[in-house]
């Protein structure tokens, strides 16, 4: 029985003293609201996604042809995203080519890689809309988008397109002081796609 005394006694210690060298823990206000519950599956759904993507992010590097770059950072967490796209002209300027370098948390870093393959090929409109619709769907939760491309095979070109595995950031809605990381390369490719060739 002492030793489970001590054992208590001492992680008690042991997070006061840790408490103790964060003052802004202890002096935090309370939360003007809870986040908002997430339901299993969509707990689960937006696990899963971000941690696949986070170990076998796609499209890192930059593409050899890339004509438009852009830099966005999180100077709260540190985050770096550097997105380069190849932007393909003719009739309707497409994304030929696009891929991400940076550094930052797993859910920047599962977004850069999310971004790329989501907007890779699409023509600039799409992929504007398409940037438009994520980032009202981590703001709010809700998405406008259909569920399937697919089930749309008449969408005109400058429509956002299906979420797919993209839907899975809507998770993100429920943590406020997540949503620049999960924004940050949406962010950074909406700028490049604004830039001059």
């Amino acid at each position: 029985m002492p030793a489970t005394f001590f054992a208590i006694g001492l992680r008690a210690n042991q997070n006061s003293l840790a408490r103790a060298h964060l003052p802004f823990v202890r002096n935090r206000p309370p939360l003007s609201r809870p986040p908002a519950p997430m339901s299993a599956p969509s707990a689960e759904l937006f696990q899963a996604v971000i941690d696949d993507h986070r170990r076998r992010p796609r499209n890192r590097g930059a593409p050899p042809s890339a004509n438009r770059v852009a830099r966005r950072e999180n100077p709260a967490c540190g985050d770096v995203c550097v997105l380069h796209l190849e932007i393909a002209p003719g009739d309707l300027a497409r994304v030929a080519a696009i891929g991400f370098t940076g550094a930052g948390c797993a859910l920047s870093q599962a977004s850069a890689s999310l971004a790329t393959s989501a907007l890779a090929g699409l023509p600039v409109p799409a992929a504007l809309a398409l940037i438009t619709e994520v980032e009202t769907l981590v703001r709010t939760g809700v998405s406008a988008a259909p569920a399937a491309t697919s089930a749309h095979p008449e969408r005109p070109p400058t429509a956002a397109p299906a979420l797919g595995d993209v839907a899975a950031l809507a998770a993100a809605h429920a943590f406020p002081a997540r949503h620049a990381c999960a924004l940050l390369a949406w962010q950074a490719a909406r700028e490049a796609l604004a830039a001059p060739a």
